[in-house]
């Protein structure tokens, strides 16, 4: 069963555009402003005020905005998304968190083990991918990960949260722009092409995707890819091409329809 979203591209918060554009040590004006789970709130904010040292290369960031917070009971986790910038030098960031949620939130709680040995293979997964694609400008850069505990603070205490932050790409998803030409569409195809080749070339293969996995900054033209995670790192030895099944795959409703 492949992921239903991925959470770095598809929105599904309402309220991510909200933003305080405040320090992330000012709990009460940030709890204020964001419509987000006060505990998730309280998580992001403990996380990347560096109490762990996993995070610490986060390093005091302004968190300005949640990106999209939602359930997945497949794997039984929720997950939150933000925007933050690194307050040491300005850089964008997004920081992903997974929380382990009880079994009874499972669509099959029977699947309990099964499902969340499933959800930390895709957390290690996504690490090792951002690790080996880190000489890629056109896909996220890793600053920093860890695994902690939740406490009685959160849903369920003694489960896991899972974090990542990484740098954030330009643009916006390709799919929020409604009047793409075919100009635009074709040189998005010929880019992401280059990028998926240039993927395979780095030792991974991604086999799982969106269209909105694309983003796409029209001003400077450049584009980008996200939520890699879901590939192999043994690829195939054939070149990636115009008839991959998994570019079109991106393409939909893009450079075709």
């Amino acid at each position: 069963m492949s992921d239903p979203q991925c959470e770095h591209c598809k929105v599904e918060s309402q309220d991510q555009h909200q933003s305080t554009h405040m320090p992330s040590d000012h709990l009460e004006a940030v709890r204020s402003n964001w419509c987000l789970n006060t505990k998730s709130q309280m998580c992001v904010i403990w996380l990347l005020e560096a109490e762990s040292p996993k995070i610490r290369e986060v390093g005091h960031p302004f968190v300005h905005s949640l990106f999209s917070e939602k359930a997945n009971r497949h794997l039984g986790e929720r997950r939150a998304v933000f925007y933050a910038n690194r307050a040491k030098d300005g850089m964008a960031a997004v920081v992903k968190l997974r929380f382990q949620l009880h079994s009874m939130w499972l669509y099959e709680p029977e699947e309990y083990a099964h499902r969340i040995e499933w959800s930390k293979r895709i957390f290690r997964d996504e690490i090792r991918a951002l690790r080996l694609l880190e000489p890629l400008r056109e896909t996220p850069t890793l600053y920093d990960y860890g695994v902690l505990e939740q406490d009685d603070r959160h849903d369920y205490p003694g489960g896991f949260i899972s974090a990542i932050a990484m740098s954030r790409m330009p643009g916006k998803p390709a799919t929020d722009y409604p009047d793409l030409s075919d100009v635009e569409g074709e040189s998005l195809k010929r880019k992401v092409l280059q990028i998926l080749e240039d993927i395979r070339l780095l030792g991974w293969e991604l086999y799982d995707g969106e269209p909105d996995n694309i983003v796409y900054d029209r001003l400077t033209g450049t584009v980008s890819i996200t939520c890699i995670a879901y590939g192999a790192d043994k690829p195939t030895d054939r070149p990636i091409t115009e008839r991959d099944g998994f570019l079109r795959i991106l393409g939909q409703n893009l450079w075709w329809t």
